[in-house]
C-alpha cells in the first residue's frame, strides 16, 4: 500500500509538472501571427526571454538551463501540493516571513502568468469573470509581497511587475485585445502608485537585442493611446521617457504623436532621434501620420 501511494504521488507530481511546463514554455517564444498593420504607430513585434532572463551565464549549455528550469518547477509543484489553496497562501503571507524574496518572486510571476492565461482561455464565458478575478488577487498580491519583503527586494518587486506587465500589454495591444490592455494598465498604474516604477532590460529571442523595459512600456502605451483614443495615462506615460531616449520605435511615436498634433518643432526634435538611432527615412515619407507635413521644407531636409 505504502508504495502504491508512492507510485500515485510520482505520476501526480509529473501531471502538474507537466501543467506548469505547459504554460512556462507556451510565454517563453509566442509566434506572431499577425501583421498588425492597423496599427500606424509602432510596436515592437519581437519575442522576449521570460523568467529566466539574466539567470543563466551564456556560456552554460541549455540542456542544463532545462534541467534547473525542471528542477524548479518540480520544487514548486511540491510547495503547491503542500498549500491548500491559493487564498489560503495570500491571507499566510504576513505571518511566513521566512520565505526567501527570491522565492516569491517567483511565486508571483507563476501565479501571474497562471490566472493570466486562464483568464484568456475564459474570455466571452460564463467563467470569464470567476478567472479575471483570480487574475486581479494574483497581480496585486505584488503589493503585499512589496510592502512585507526585506529593503534589499523592493527594487527587485518593482523591476518585475514592471517587466511582467511591460510583457502582457504589448502582448495584448499587438493582438488588438484592447480591452484587455486596458484593464493591465490600470492595475499597473494602482499597482505603482504604491510601489513605484522600475528598471531594466528585456532581451529579445530572436534578435538577442536588449531593450530598456521603460522606454519600451511607454512606446506601446502611445500606441494605445492613439488606437483607443484614450489618453488618460499621458501624463503617466511621459514619465517613462527618459531625458536620452536609445529606443527608435519610442522616438518615432513620440514623432507621431506630435505630429497628429500639430506640433512641429516637438515632431522634428523626435523625427531626429529617431533617425540617428537607426529609423529607416522611408517610415516617415508613407507614415500617414506625417502628412500634413510632407510639403514642409524643414520635414523633407530630415528625409531626403
Amino acid at each position: 500500500m505504502f508504495l502504491c501511494v508512492i507510485v500515485m504521488k510520482f505520476f501526480a507530481k509529473n501531471y502538474v509538472m507537466n501543467i506548469e511546463l505547459d504554460f512556462i514554455f507556451s510565454f517563453e517564444k509566442r509566434p506572431i501571427t499577425a501583421s498588425f498593420v492597423f496599427l500606424r504607430y509602432h510596436l515592437l513585434e519581437e519575442n522576449f526571454f521570460h523568467f529566466f532572463e539574466g539567470r543563466f551565464p551564456s556560456f552554460l549549455p541549455k540542456r542544463f538551463c532545462l534541467l534547473s528550469i525542471l528542477l524548479l518547477v518540480l520544487n514548486l509543484s511540491i510547495f503547491a501540493e503542500e498549500n491548500n489553496n491559493f487564498e489560503n497562501e495570500k491571507n499566510s503571507i504576513e505571518n511566513d516571513q521566512g520565505i526567501p524574496d527570491e522565492d516569491l518572486l517567483w511565486d508571483w510571476r507563476l501565479q501571474s502568468n497562471r490566472t493570466w492565461k486562464t483568464w484568456i482561455e475564459n474570455e466571452n464565458s460564463a467563467e470569464e469573470g470567476e478567472a479575471k478575478e483570480e487574475f486581479y488577487a494574483a497581480y496585486t498580491m505584488s503589493l503585499d509581497f512589496y510592502r512585507n519583503g526585506s529593503d534589499g527586494s523592493k527594487s527587485e518587486w518593482r523591476d518585475e511587475v514592471l517587466r511582467w506587465t511591460g510583457d502582457h500589454f504589448n502582448q495584448s495591444v499587438r493582438t488588438q485585445k484592447m480591452d484587455r490592455a486596458a484593464y493591465i494598465l490600470k492595475l499597473f498604474y494602482d499597482v505603482s502608485r504604491v510601489i513605484g516604477i522600475g528598471n531594466g532590460t528585456i532581451k529579445g529571442i530572436d534578435s538577442q537585442n536588449e531593450y530598456n523595459i521603460r522606454e519600451y512600456f511607454a512606446g506601446d502605451l502611445i500606441a494605445y493611446m492613439h488606437e483607443t483614443n484614450d489618453f488618460q495615462y499621458e501624463t503617466f506615460m511621459e514619465t517613462f521617457i527618459p531625458s536620452k531616449i536609445t529606443n527608435s520605435l519610442l522616438a518615432f511615436n513620440l514623432a507621431c504623436l506630435n505630429s497628429n498634433r500639430g506640433k512641429k518643432e516637438e515632431m522634428l526634435k523626435y523625427m531626429k532621434i529617431a533617425l540617428a538611432l537607426g529609423k529607416p527615412k522611408s517610415y516617415f515619407k508613407r507614415e500617414p501620420e506625417f502628412k500634413k507635413f510632407w510639403n514642409d521644407p524643414d520635414f523633407l531636409e530630415l528625409i531626403q
